[in-house]
This record gives structure tokens, C-alpha cells and sequence, in this order.
């Protein structure tokens, strides 16, 4: 997982809303063990856990928890976290732990399938630390004080989770069900995981961490049409990743040559590997599946939707999509997709990156002639921009919505401060802070930035490189 990222605005999925809801009615909660490993890891300085959005909650938990940055726990995190461990490995392990009786300990329940970024030698240490920070810390107390903010924002998110068709994901993806959770956190910032375990009874257990929270007006929101596919998502990954495990090796030689064609683009999205990029591209793909069975799509929404994904790096969406459409139009509905990912594998290994390009090329090239253009005030590739407060502004050729989109390259993004649109919403105001002699990168990713009138913004790269500290000290 990419580390060391100081602002990554980029939306998931840009799906239309759903509108069908399931017969289950799927139960969202919170987890303590969920919340107290986001804490051990935002005292530990991972970026992705430092960016809860609702702000008395961020206040009330940095002032409990403010002398407790050199417990052993928080040293063994900050290690972990230096070598790799973040993201979902953290969401998972605290999804796996109980805190009864005011200790921490593995839940006996569920079985220890942990990421492999988790040795064992890791978990064991790791568990007696995290006990001791529980008990020092005194967070059960802190936990319970937060009842009423967790408490609206379960009610917040009700309307979304009565939409899902969990019913669906037995037709598409067969087997004897699955129990379906929902875990809302709020230290988990915009990030979502999607996280699942086996039961000792050998039950599925689908339990997706979720952010996505705002706060507005004093209160915690969900924008359902954002979040509701996001949903659907995570929800995929319990099904997609292990398909795509047990037939990793048959994909693998196609995987290779597809991933090294957007490998810088994969990789600012935190996608550092063929297989994490199969595990998406198998899930956007069911996605798309799953908005073609519940809503009317026409052959150019298909198509959009499948070339949103693409723009995004994910080059097999086309034909990974267009499989399992001829699966389900050939299934009775009774064996799952199992059985039929021989056939999805050969489909794989007919893709054509020579091929793909020729038609990304003409397509890009056409649609760029429909897209917003515009112009940054820093010029890429500029040398001997002062450090300190920079100011970045972007000026569109027509007026936008509010959304960005702002990704890694494999140069160090600035640290991000604020940002506001001008009064006509044409010119988007990007505050960093920059330190001297550090050469920085972004990604403008034109999906994230829409028009007025529905059009997307061309995607652009953008270095540059700052004065040494000599130079600045020079120059006063």
C-alpha cells in the first residue's frame, strides 16, 4: 500500500444511484476493536487514519488520547506501518478482535485468516501491546462517552443499507449465503475496506469498514448515491479476491503485461500489484453487473461506466465485463461463478495491450475534443517555486461542480491544506505547504472534475520542484 500521502481525493466508483432495495435488511454498527486499532495507527502517523471528517469527534479523540504516542503499541504500529500494514490490513485485524470484560484478545468466533502483512509473530506481540494500551488509555471509557455521535450516525446510514439486494450476490456469485454486517467508523476518514472472515461454524461473515461520513451543519451525513455503490463495492470483495486467488496463476502472464501498461497510474491509487488490480477489476466489473440487473442500463451508460474505470487504470474492465455477462446469460442460476472462471481466464488471456492502446488512443483523442480544458497556475515541470504556503489554482474553461479529484505519482504529493472554488466556480484554489528542495507530483484526474453540463475534465500530470533553503535565505 502507498504510504506517505498527504491528500488523495479520488472517488471509488461513479455509478448512478440504485434504487431496489433487498428483502434483508442489513443491520450497520459500530466496532470498538475496529476504532481502537484506527487510534493506535493515527497515533502512529498513518495518513489514512488521520482523517475523520466529523469534528467533535476528532476533538473529543485527540484530547483523550493525546499522551499516549509512545505507548509500545504505538512504536510496534509505527514499525508495521513503516514496513507495509495499513489500510485494510489495520480495518481487518480489529474487525478479528473482541474487547469483553475490558481486555483485548482474538475473537474465538471468527477463524485467524488474517492479511499476510500480519505474521504471526506480529499478532502475538502485537495483541499483548494493544491490551496494555486498552487498559492505560482507558479507551472503553472514551468509547462509551461517544455513544450518542455513533448512535446518529447508525441512523444516518440506515436509508443506505435498506437499498442493498444481498440476495443478489448468492444469484451472481453462488454458494450457501453469506451473513451481511455493516461497520461504520469514523477514524477511518473517506476510506472503505472491504473486509470479510469465516465463522467456526463456517459461515461467510461480509463486514465492510465504512467512512464516507460528513459532517454538515452539525450533523453526520451520507450522500447516498455516493456511498450506496461504494457499498455494493466492498461488499464484492469477499467473493472477487478469493476467485481471484485460486486462479491467479492461470491470469497471471496476462496480469503482468496489463498492470506494467498503468502501473504509474495503479500505483498512486495504492493498487502496487497485478493481483490487487484483478481483485478491482473483478469487482468494478461485478458492480456494473450488478446496476445492469437492477437498473435499465443503456449500451452508452454501459459503456461509460466501463470506460470511467479504464480511465482509472483498470484496462481489463471491457473484457472482464463482457465475461461475466456471457456467463450470466448462459447460467440456470444454480452453479456460481466458480465453475465458470476457466472461461473468464481465457477471455483474459485473448486481451491486447497493443490493441487496448490503439483504442484508448482514439478514444481519448475524441473525447478530449468534448472535455473541460484548463490551465494551472504553476507550470509543469517548474523549478524554483518557494517553499512554504503555495497556492495552486486551476482555471476551467466552463463552470464545475464541487467534486476533485487529486492523485499520487511516484513523486511526493505536498501537504494538503484547504481548498475553495471562485464565486463562479471556474477557478478551484488548492492551498499546500511545501518544504525547500523536495520535487513534487500530482495527478489532475479528470474524472473527478465535472461540468455544469455533465462533461469531464481532461487528465494532466504536474511536477515541480521547490528552492533549496540556501537559495530562500539568499533571496531575503
Amino acid at each position: 500500500m502507498k504510504k506517505g500521502t498527504n491528500i488523495i481525493l479520488t472517488l471509488i466508483l461513479l455509478l448512478p444511484a440504485l434504487g431496489i432495495q433487498g428483502k434483508e435488511k442489513i443491520k450497520a454498527e459500530f466496532s470498538e476493536g475496529v476504532d481502537l486499532l484506527a487510534t493506535v495507527w493515527q497515533l502512529a502517523g498513518a495518513e489514512e487514519y488521520n482523517r475523520c471528517a466529523v469534528t467533535p469527534y476528532a476533538t473529543s479523540h485527540a484530547r483523550h488520547f493525546a499522551g499516549a504516542r509512545t505507548h509500545k503499541a504505538v512504536e510496534l504500529a509505527r514499525t508495521y506501518y513503516r514496513d507495509g500494514t495499513g489500510y485494510d490490513a489495520v480495518a481487518e485485524f480489529g474487525c478479528m478482535i473482541t474487547t469483553e470484560g475490558g481486555r483485548v484478545a482474538m475473537d474465538s468466533l471468527k477463524r485467524n485468516t488474517l492479511d499476510n502483512r500480519w505474521t504471526q509473530e506480529m499478532q502475538e506481540e502485537f495483541i499483548i501491546a494493544l491490551d496494555d494500551f486498552y487498559r492505560q488509555t482507558d479507551f472503553g471509557s472514551w468509547y462509551a462517552s461517544t455513544a450518542t455521535t455513533r448512535t446518529e450516525a447508525i441512523s444516518a446510514f440506515k436509508s443506505v443499507a435498506d437499498e442493498i439486494d444481498t440476495a443478489w450476490y448468492g444469484r451472481f456469485f453462488g454458494g450457501n449465503g453469506a451473513s451481511f454486517k455493516i461497520i461504520l467508523s469514523l477514524l477511518v476518514g473517506q476510506n472503505n475496506y472491504g473486509i470479510s472472515s469465516h465463522l467456526t461454524d463456517g459461515t461467510l461473515l461480509l463486514t465492510p469498514v465504512m467512512g464516507c461520513a460528513e459532517y454538515k451543519d452539525g450533523h453526520i451525513v451520507y450522500d447516498g448515491p455516493t456511498v450506496l455503490p461504494i457499498l455494493v463495492h466492498e461488499f464484492c470483495h469477499a467473493y472477487c479476491n478469493p476467485l481471484v486467488d485460486a486462479f491467479y496463476a492461470d491470469m497471471e502472464p496476462s496480469l503482468l503485461s496489463a498492470y506494467a501498461y498503468e502501473k504509474r497510474k495503479l500505483s498512486s491509487q495504492a493498487y502496487t500489484t497485478p493481483r490487487t488490480m484483478m481483485y478491482e477489476t473483478l469487482v468494478r466489473s461485478s458492480v456494473i453487473r450488478y446496476l445492469a440487473s437492477h437498473k435499465s442500463l443503456t449500451p452508452q451508460q454501459r459503456r461509460e461506466l466501463i470506460g470511467r474505470e479504464e480511465a482509472l487504470g483498470f484496462v481489463l474492465t471491457e473484457t472482464t465485463e463482457e465475461s461475466l455477462a456471457a456467463y450470466e446469460a448462459a447460467a440456470d442460476g444454480t452453479k456460481g461463478l466458480t465453475p465458470y472462471m476457466p472461461e473468464l481466464v481465457r477471455d483474459i488471456g485473448k486481451f491486447s495491450v497493443k490493441a487496448y492502446a490503439k483504442r484508448r488512443k482514439a478514444e481519448k483523442a475524441a473525447a478530449d475534443k468534448l472535455r473541460v480544458h484548463y490551465r494551472c497556475s504553476i507550470k509543469d515541470g517548474a523549478r524554483n517555486i518557494t517553499p512554504g504556503p503555495l497556492t495552486l489554482s486551476i482555471t476551467f474553461d466552463s463552470p464545475m461542480e464541487e467534486g476533485i479529484s487529486i492523485g499520487m505519482t511516484d513523486k511526493e504529493i505536498p501537504e494538503y491544506e484547504s481548498h475553495t472554488w471562485s464565486d463562479d466556480h471556474r477557478t478551484l484554489s488548492i492551498l499546500f505547504h511545501t518544504r525547500p528542495s523536495t520535487t513534487y507530483g500530482m495527478l489532475i484526474m479528470g474524472e473527478g472534475f465535472v461540468s455544469h453540463d455533465g462533461r469531464r475534465a481532461v487528465e494532466s500530470e504536474l511536477t515541480f520542484t521547490t528552492r533549496r533553503e540556501q537559495e530562500e535565505r539568499d533571496k531575503r
